[in-house]
């Protein structure tokens, strides 16, 4: 859960009459289950950004989605990730406007091909084709 979902559930409970869970680092609720398991996971990371790696495992062992190399053009710090979430939105046929991406942003992307490679990096699956999931269907 997000440190501001965190916050304002906590606020909830309290508004509630009820005892909210305690919050700790980075904003996360401490679970008794998933602190046991990171006590036992022997890292460097706190607590709060074992979970964020953990929920991001979790995501692309789900859909199926590799992570990127290292190296890949995905991690380039030139890199503007709005671009990145705009071909995806495009890929999949969505309208941007949803997403709160306009026209002039979209009018531009011709103008980055090296936007393709981060989204293929970023898109590629670990299944054969066959076996992948429609989009609807994704994390």
């Amino acid at each position: 859960m997000p440190p501001d979902w965190a916050a304002q559930k906590a606020r909830l409970a309290v508004a509630e009459g009820k005892d909210p869970a305690p919050v700790g680092e980075g904003g996360r609720e401490y679970d008794d289950d998933a602190l046991a398991e990171y006590e036992g996971a022997k890292t460097e990371l706190d607590y709060a950004n074992w979970l964020r790696s953990k929920e991001i495992a979790d995501f692309f062992s789900r859909t199926g989605f590799a992570l990127p190399d290292a190296g890949s053009e995905a991690y380039d710090e030139a890199l503007d990730y709005t671009d990145v979430q705009l071909k995806i939105i495009q890929q999949e046929g969505y309208d941007a406007h949803d997403f709160n991406i306009f026209d002039d942003r979209a009018a531009e992307l011709w103008r980055k091909p090296y936007v393709d490679g981060a989204v293929r990096e970023l898109t590629r699956s670990l299944r054969p084709a066959g076996q992948q999931k429609p989009a609807h269907a994704r994390g």
